[in-house]
């Protein structure tokens, strides 16, 4: 369904590491294993505290309270200028990349299921300051590009490069793909709202999909899934670290530790949502393993 090839992926993550390594290089296995500790003590840390407070709990409320600090303080062109550093691997190679490498990845995999599915509506649900709606928008300018996001901050930081009459270069530079009209981010409708409770018809979009949103819904894991389907016609797209990616080691201390998703791939049938495509087999972070899984909404 997804045409992505390696060769693709190997020019975002050759692109932005700044050191890399043989699986086997000590320096690597050295990182990695300050990476399991770290992990491996804040989950015996909230398997000690969790029976007496809630301070790991992760609640919409301090969902909420999180992005809005840090949507307020980051906008998209912050994002793709980060400069801070993670840890990463693929096919047996490790690497120090920057930041915005595993972003641009997620960005590719949408794009490339945009080009497939050819949806005229589109809503991305959990789209924080509008990084990959406003880049699809410019590259797709022919649909129509809705973003529903938690925090007030998130739409005020979309909303002042909606102001600017061209998507910024640092913006398009970003992109997985020459943009097409430059001005189309203006035309995407932000709205503030829960996933929970999104404003809109039935059947109103050809193509739903998030990127890293559904990890912070655990909470309200059925319910959202339940509304993400609803408002969907055609296709879900879920670029996000189901449990199938995250069942061992430091991905399976780092999701638990932090309450994130929990649903596996299997579970998607409940909701009305038939999986078509999955693909996991991208760089990621050491102690994330994120995918992206396509399916299709029964009747």
């Amino acid at each position: 369904m997804i045409s992505v090839t390696d060769d693709e992926i190997l020019a975002i993550y050759h692109r932005h590491a700044q050191e890399r390594f043989a699986a086997d290089d000590p320096r690597w296995k050295e990182l990695v294993e300050a990476q399991r500790r770290k992990q491996g003590k804040r989950r015996l840390k909230q398997a000690v505290l969790g029976a007496v407070s809630s301070r790991y709990d992760r609640t919409q409320e301090k969902v909420r309270d999180t992005y809005e600090e840090s949507w307020g303080a980051t906008s998209a062109v912050d994002m793709v200028n980060a400069t801070d550093v993670d840890l990463c691997e693929w096919r047996g190679e490790g690497a120090l990349v920057r930041a915005p490498a595993t972003p641009a990845v997620h960005h590719l995999l949408l794009t490339r299921t945009l080009e497939a599915l050819q949806p005229k509506t589109v809503l991305e649900v959990g789209c924080g300051s509008g990084l990959h709606v406003m880049l699809l928008a410019t590259l797709f300018p022919d649909a129509k590009f809705h973003g529903a996001e938690l925090t007030a901050a998130g739409v005020r930081q979309a909303e002042k490069i909606q102001a600017l009459p061209r998507l910024p270069q640092e913006l398009q530079e970003f992109a997985a793909q020459p943009v097409v009209d430059a001005t189309a981010h203006r035309n995407v409708e932000f709205r503030q709202t829960s996933a929970v409770d999104l404003p809109y018809e039935d059947g109103s979009f050809d193509l739903v999909y998030t990127s890293l949103a559904l990890e912070q819904m655990e909470e309200i894991r059925d319910a959202a899934f339940a509304s993400v389907a609803r408002v969907a016609r055609r296709h879900v797209a879920m670029v996000e670290p189901f449990r199938d990616f995250n069942e061992e080691g430091i991905r399976n201390d780092y999701v638990r530790s932090r309450g994130f998703l929990a649903a596996h791939v299997a579970d998607l049938p409940r909701y009305g949502l038939k999986p078509v495509y999955t693909r996991s087999d991208i760089p990621c972070k050491v102690a994330l393993g994120v995918g992206l899984v396509i399916a299709e909404k029964a009747g």
